[in-house]
């Protein structure tokens, strides 16, 4: 599949409506192009915003009533001042004038208090009702043909640092805010699962665990939870993404039929979500 067909079927990826041949076709250029992956993954964070705002039920403000029927009362007062067609056409004008008034209310009232948009009491983080914030930082990871892509969208000037697991700087990107977009690709070229931290800015580190040549074996053990990512990616063979700030939490572990559910009995006081996105394992706080 071409990257140009690929893009067709975005919207059919996104909602599960492929056949398994298609998907995996799909996935496969996705796989092997970067650029590809970037677009899908923007498509689909902006479907997932659109189906926020489509949940959002706007209520109408208490005093609509009494704005329209105020509204209402002028238009009968200046129909009757300026008006001197017949009673049918009188009531015509009045009741479309009256329809106009109150879907207008609606409007403005929705526009000015977008909770996805505004802050608390319909004004937004800029102070002026109505108007977007400022784009946030965005960062993603997903699957590549070699291991996986970073793809971080900034906001603002930034520094990415990447550790290994014993915290010695592998390298680091002075990323510029008008350079927008950062694609990173993270490959291990050794035999076993390699752990590498990405620290943006002065957040917390997040943890990728990224699998070697050779599977390995994971059993019953203990450790920290950077260590049991290691240990999955050992052994199931795919990467793993650790976004919390307990990385260095302690942890006992007994493999599973899979990865997922390998996390999965962990303690729920951890408050960890894991999830399969695509051929990876995000594990993040909830």
């Amino acid at each position: 599949m071409n990257v140009n067909k690929a893009r067709e079927y975005f919207s059919a990826y996104h909602e599960g409506s492929l056949d398994r041949g298609l998907s995996q076709s799909f996935e496969r250029a996705m796989r092997e192009d970067a650029q590809l992956q970037a677009e899908y993954r923007a498509f689909d964070s902006t479907m997932q915003e659109l189906s926020k705002l489509s949940a959002v039920t706007v209520e109408p403000p208490d005093d609509l009533h009494d704005m329209i029927a105020a509204r209402l009362d002028r238009q009968i007062w200046e129909t009757k001042q300026t008006q001197k067609t017949g009673v049918a056409g009188w009531w015509r004008s009045l009741a479309i004038g009256g329809a106009a008034v109150a879907v207008l209310a609606i409007a403005i009232f929705q526009s000015n208090r977008n909770p996805a948009v505004d802050g608390p009491g319909g004004v937004s983080p800029s102070g002026f009702p109505g108007l977007p914030v400022t784009p946030k930082s965005h960062v993603d990871i997903a699957t590549s043909a070699k291991g996986v892509t970073l793809t971080y969208v900034s906001a603002k000037d930034q520094t990415i640092v990447f550790n290994d697991a014993e915290g010695k700087e592998l390298e680091r990107i002075m990323l510029k805010s008008n350079d927008r977009v950062m694609n990173k690709e993270l490959a291990n070229q050794g035999e076993h699962a390699m752990l590498i931290s990405i620290k943006i800015g002065d957040e917390l580190p997040i943890w990728v665990a990224l699998p070697g040549s050779a599977k390995g074996e994971f059993t019953n053990g203990s450790g920290t939870l950077k260590q049991m990512i290691q240990g999955i990616a050992d052994s199931y063979q795919m990467p793993v993404v650790l976004n919390t700030d307990e990385a260095d939490t302690p942890v006992t572990w007994e493999p599973k039929e899979d990865a997922l559910a390998t996390v999965s009995q962990l303690p729920e006081s951890l408050k960890l979500k894991p999830e399969l996105r695509q051929s990876l394992l995000w594990i993040q706080k909830h």
